[in-house]
């Protein structure tokens, strides 16, 4: 589905084109929050999204280019090798909300011999002025530090891919983590080139050793589904929340990682979630009764994340992700409790499925094993 021509969110991504600064970027991202809010519960879900992304998309490009600008007119120069600037998380997934924070990364091309310096330190100014710019428009910046500013995030292809053979070597769950993060990767500027390599090497190493999947099954489970026993909504407790629900950590997150899990499982580079489920279902991975209902289960946990109330807060747009207990009537209730009943069902059967896929490969290396010493 592509974004609609002529349409108000149209007019928005030519004004961002338009805009000669970051201030004129902040009112435009606010001019997004309103038309957002005009058009919730007018226009399906899908569509909102994809209008929401795209617009999200020209404007974090336009921010990088007016970083690119600010650095040559700081006496920096210009890129001084091609690169590609990685969201992640739900930018890299193509599901950012109206109030997404930033997650990001940068890979540049590997520099000559004696220049590894000069290129770090002016990708490291790039990542800065570029997360300075997003934040002054109304995105802020990644609790947890996965930013290109970071340099975790921020390397060359080389060291991209040497950081991807620690963590996959060391897959305790910190790394287990970033591995999780970065398999979500999206170039939305740059060299899509330097990413499909990222990509590419990471989905190798996940081929080569199945066993991997078993730490990245046990991060993945680590968000529960907000179903109890006897089928009964797990609510919020205290607060000013009392008694709502947790649509982001009980239901989008847990159906976000199992899908995820099950696509790397399957050998699939896709990184959203809705292209992880399509290809799940073209594979045969899953069936395409069990494909479908993922599908609507998860775009009925979008919807709902729209419905949960967000405000201003220091400039920045927020969320708690939980969904009111006044908006608790008793048909979403019915609709909620359906899904996390699909939640659950989708975690026994990534359980399965990756202890099956590795039994596989340890039982396919054992056999080669058996073979070459001719036992």
């Amino acid at each position: 589905m592509k974004p609609t021509l002529g349409s108000d969110w149209q007019l928005l991504r030519t004004r961002i084109a338009r805009a000669a600064g970051t201030d004129e970027l902040a009112l435009i991202r606010a001019d997004m929050q309103d038309l957002f809010r005009k058009e919730l519960g007018e226009k399906a879900a899908a569509l909102l999204y994809k209008e929401l992304n795209f617009t999200h998309d020209t404007l974090i490009r336009k921010m990088i280019l007016l970083a690119e600008k600010r650095l040559a007119a700081e006496g920096a120069g210009e890129p001084p090798l091609p690169y590609a600037f990685l969201l992640m998380g739900s930018g890299g997934r193509e599901e950012q909300t109206p109030w997404s924070d930033q997650d990001n990364g940068l890979v540049y091309e590997n520099p000559p011999e004696g220049t590894e310096a000069a290129a770090d330190v002016y990708f490291s100014k790039l990542a800065q002025r570029i997360r300075q710019g997003l934040e002054l428009a109304g995105y802020p910046p990644c609790t947890g530090r996965v930013l290109a500013e970071n340099s975790m995030w921020r390397r060359s292809e080389a060291g991209w891919k040497d950081q991807l053979s620690g963590w996959f070597e060391e897959p305790v769950w910190e790394n287990a983590r970033y591995l999780l993060i970065a398999s979500d990767l999206r170039c939305v500027y740059g060299s899509e080139a330097l990413a499909e390599r990222i990509k590419q090497a990471f989905h190798e190493s996940v081929a080569l050793n199945r066993g991997l999947l078993l730490p990245l099954l046990a991060n993945t489970l680590h968000h529960k589904v907000s179903l109890g026993l006897l089928g009964r909504l797990v609510t919020e407790r205290y607060g000013p929340y009392a008694g709502g629900v947790d649509i982001k950590y009980g239901l989008y997150i847990p159906l976000v990682n199992a899908v995820r899990l099950l696509a790397l499982e399957n050998g699939i580079s896709d990184s959203s979630t809705f292209k992880r489920i399509h290809a799940l279902i073209d594979r045969g991975a899953v069936t395409v009764e069990f494909g479908t209902a993922c599908r609507e289960v998860f775009l009925h946990s979008l919807e709902m994340r729209l419905s949960t109330p967000f405000y201003r807060e220091n400039g920045h747009f927020a969320t708690a992700g939980i969904l009111p207990a006044e908006m608790l009537t008793r048909k979403c209730r019915a609709e909620l409790k359906n899904g996390l009943k699909f939640g659950k069902r989708l975690q026994r059967q990534i359980i399965r499925q990756v202890r099956g896929s590795v039994k596989k490969g340890r039982d396919a290396s054992s056999a080669k094993l058996r073979e070459h010493t001719g036992q």
